[in-house]
């Protein structure tokens, strides 16, 4: 299987310690403040997780899979999914089937922008292209249609409701976050104002946007270039947590400025020194996980709440596996799975420059094995970490 990898510019970011609450829109929310931003420090993979899980994506000659946008996991089974086509793998990283319905037929689609994979491994795919979701059986049949008039960016299914986000897209809309509900097929439901100024220039993609506690159950949406961490119930989204980031959070009047598209936008806004989340967030049973933005670079910081220990790091040494592969958290991208794990798309043949120069032979041949590796057949290495 040949694979093309590009890297994305996130920086995920970090924990100090939760403290005073802050009242915002008349709802109590826990403020995390954080701060020694720009102190996120290297650790090994074993300080984190020391039964992390690497598994090599076995695939024919025949399958080629692009730029990897999304994976989604149930008990049994991995799910990949690039622009066209989305792949399924038992757990050990074997190759079991391929849905690809790209065309213009009445039971197809323009492309995958999204997709999610319910328990039952039925799965529901976004096509932007369309302004529609298809909801496919495990065996791949088409079961439904759902189309709405208005530009989908991202999705997440919890019970009969879809929640669609919108982001800033003003066409025919107000709103980031619309539900549907799959009982009534209508909109039963939008939250949370779309800022006419942003509206004009600040659309940006977000890996993820929802995490659901699995100790808990609940839901959560968080977005980029947002301090806010929001709770989701059946009938509301609430204010949860502000993040406090050394006092560097990017101000209000920063974004009323009006700029005339993203890329003016990014420009000015690297000439100061502001600090940004969010686009990873997890809360578990004793910790939680957030991403921030600062110089540039994606910090992952991991708080203990029992403990207020926090740990903070920017790269991660792969030392269970890979003999300490460094991991550049600001050019992997990282996907939010069932469980509070997190997964973590490697390249392998920069794995490979790694091992020639930093192992011994018969290590490099082990490797080559374990990761499935030959030069024209470069399968994807998937991280998996449990939080």
């Amino acid at each position: 299987m040949k694979i093309r990898l590009q890297p994305f510019l996130f920086i995920f970011s970090i924990f100090s310690l939760i403290s005073c609450n802050q009242n915002i829109n008349d709802k109590e929310i826990f403020t995390l403040k954080i701060t020694d931003i720009g102190s996120a420090a290297k650790i090994q993979l074993s300080t984190i997780d020391s039964s992390a899980e690497l598994i090599a994506l076995h695939t024919p000659d025949s399958i080629l899979i692009d730029n990897i946008i999304k994976l989604a996991s149930t008990d049994e089974y991995l799910f990949v999914s690039d622009k066209r086509s989305l792949y399924k793998f038992d757990s050990q990283g074997n190759f079991i089937s391929v849905l690809n319905r790209q065309g213009r037929g009445v039971d197809e689609y323009t492309g995958i922008t999204d997709f999610y994979v319910e328990d039952t491994n039925e799965c529901w795919i976004l096509s932007r292209a369309d302004q529609t979701i298809y909801h496919f059986n495990p065996e791949g049949e088409l079961l439904s249609t759902h189309t709405f008039n208005q530009w989908i960016d991202k999705f997440f299914k919890q019970g009969d409701n879809l929640y669609l986000y919108l982001g800033n897209e003003t066409e025919n809309n107000n709103h980031r976050i619309r539900v549907y509900s799959l009982t009534e097929k209508e909109i039963i439901n939008s939250y949370l104002d779309i800022d006419p100024v942003k509206s004009t220039y600040l659309h940006v993609h977000s890996t993820n946007l929802f995490s659901r506690n699995s100790s808990s159950d609940n839901l959560y949406f968080f977005e980029l270039f947002n301090d806010t961490i929001y709770k989701i119930s059946l009938d509301e989204i609430l204010p949860s947590l502000f993040i406090s980031l050394d006092s560097k959070n990017i101000p209000t009047r920063f974004f009323q400025k009006g700029y005339g598209n993203i890329m003016e936008f990014f420009q000015e806004l690297f000439k100061n020194s502001y600090a940004y989340g969010t686009d990873l967030f997890i809360e578990s049973e004793n910790q939680y996980l957030l991403s921030y933005f600062y110089d540039k670079k994606r910090i992952l910081s991991i708080l203990n709440k029992n403990t207020s220990e926090l740990i903070s790091f920017n790269t991660i040494y792969e030392d269970l596996h890979l003999n300490g592969y460094p991991i550049d958290l600001t050019e992997n991208t990282i996907f939010l799975l069932p469980g509070n794990m997190l997964a973590i798309v490697l390249d392998s043949m920069d794995i490979m420059q790694y091992a020639e120069e930093n192992m011994e032979e018969d290590e490099i041949l082990k490797l080559k094995e374990k990761i499935a590796y030959t030069p024209d057949l470069m399968n994807a290495v998937i991280l998996l970490i449990k939080v």
